[in-house]
């Protein structure tokens, strides 16, 4: 009801109008980006306690509020960021000792908007795990049929890395309450891609990961409500297709 008072305001023409426009949707339509992932807090807390690990999400406070409706879907398939990390990169506390790392883990989540643009908005999640074990990624490609030996021997970490996403791969030989099932990172793919975003991982042996979400910002008034708009054109095509 709130972006269709603002449809109806946004047929007055000039550049007050578009500054009411920008103030009404700031006021009672955008919300603080990291709010839509407090929830995993407690996820979090609960995987580490479980497999005998201390794991600390921290998210920082982003200054970037946004209309969130966009990012639900992609912010929900982000469980599995989560899940990944707390199962496979975070080390039990012994071994990080062994490391000379905290006992207690750090998963970060940042916000940042990226250089020369005000357009788009990154999510930054970061970990410092013992990062990917690529060898294990090069051998359960070759025994799932995505490469040959001497295909898969040639690859660089690099050209590894989209088969962390693919639909199915997992380097789990046993389904885990936790994992297992290959299903990850590759719904998170197919959130960003919806979007409009791209990704970006990064793996530091020993030391953690890192993954770049790079996504649309809506937050001013004409993107929102060009969502809106489509969003609205979407239900009434289906609407039709149903009748």
């Amino acid at each position: 009801a709130l972006l269709d008072f603002a449809e109806q305001l946004s047929r007055f023409k000039g550049p007050r109008t578009q500054h009411l426009l920008n103030d009404f949707v700031s006021a009672f339509a955008l919300e603080e980006f990291g709010s839509l992932f407090k929830r995993y807090e407690s996820l979090v807390d609960n995987l580490s306690r479980k497999q005998g690990k201390q794991v600390a999400l921290v998210i920082a406070q982003t200054g970037a509020p946004a209309y969130c409706e966009p990012y639900l879907p992609l912010v929900s398939a982000c469980v599995h960021v989560f899940r990944n990390a707390v199962d496979h990169g975070i080390e039990l506390p012994a071994e990080r000792i062994r490391n000379k790392k905290p006992t207690k883990a750090t998963i970060r989540l940042s916000f940042r908007q990226p250089p020369k643009t005000k357009a788009r908005i990154e999510i930054i999640f970061e970990d410092d795990g013992r990062g990917v074990d690529f060898e294990a990624v090069r051998s359960k490609a070759v025994k799932n049929g995505l490469f040959t030996e001497p295909q898969a021997a040639s690859l660089s970490v690099e050209q590894l890395i989209p088969v962390l996403f693919k639909s199915g791969f997992t380097t789990r030989e046993n389904v885990t309450e936790i994992s297992g099932r290959g299903v990850g990172l590759d719904a998170l793919k197919y959130e960003v891609d919806q979007i409009g975003g791209t990704l970006r991982f990064e793996s530091f042996p020993g030391k953690g990961t890192r993954l770049t979400l790079d996504l649309p910002w809506y937050r001013r008034a004409q993107e929102v409500l060009a969502y809106h708009r489509r969003q609205q054109q979407k239900l009434a095509d289906e609407s039709a297709v149903a009748a």
